[in-house]
């Protein structure tokens, strides 16, 4: 790409709105076939993040609009269930319902009447502090 500010360009109008983020995401595809010097493959990764934080944030702006406040709980669950109950089995989200209310969006009493729902089910049990997930595919059904 022709200019010594490229960058600070593409920049500027990723912040300000101008540039789509799938057209963001071809500028750093050619910057990376284009020039493969450190430091161009540097900005192209820390490009890419900005892009990934920009798609995130979209998603969940999105949610927060179109999406009841239990679904977002779920989703969650979910996501969190994935990301850091791996490690046991059955999964278990160490966070507080204050915790989750947080990270979905809604009120702590939301969380638990939700917890509450899920665990009557049999799809999650409660824990001080954390929640266990006891029928992970369910509760990714009850997510969509």
């Amino acid at each position: 790409m022709p200019g010594g500010h490229c960058e600070d360009i593409i920049v500027r109008h990723i912040e300000r709105g101008a540039v789509p983020v799938g057209l963001a995401e071809m500028i750093v595809d050619r910057v990376l076939t284009q020039d493969r010097s450190p430091i161009k493959a540097g900005f192209a990764y820390l490009f890419g993040q900005l892009i990934a934080s920009v798609q995130r944030s979209t998603a969940l702006y999105a949610e927060a609009l179109h999406l009841s406040a239990d679904k977002r709980v779920k989703r969650r669950l979910v996501e969190l269930a994935e990301l850091y109950g791996a490690d046991s089995s059955p999964p278990v989200v160490r966070l507080t319902h204050d915790d989750l209310a947080t990270v979905a969006g809604t009120s702590r009493q939301t969380v638990t009447e939700t917890i509450g729902e899920l665990a009557a089910a049999g799809i999650v049990q409660p824990r001080r502090g954390a929640v266990q997930i006891d029928d992970l595919p369910r509760l990714r059904d009850l997510a969509r």
